[in-house]
């Protein structure tokens, strides 16, 4: 998180950031970057962020870097 944050990202986050999302409805973000360790959480925002968001590793969206 330390490295996101230091990159320029304005949240940061695991579980906490997918629960946040989850209960809140919260989508105040332009592009979610998501590391290979946490897609499974990932893909049960799916509802809520299919009009919004596409998780795909050839786009860049899918990191371990």
């Amino acid at each position: 998180m330390k490295e996101a944050e230091a990159a320029g990202a304005d949240f940061a986050g695991g579980e906490e950031m997918v629960e946040k999302i989850t209960k809140e409805n919260w989508t105040d973000f332009d592009a979610l970057i998501a590391t290979p360790d946490v897609m499974k959480s990932v893909g049960r925002l799916g509802k809520i962020l299919a009009p919004r968001a596409d998780a795909q590793p050839k786009d860049g969206t899918v990191t371990s870097t």
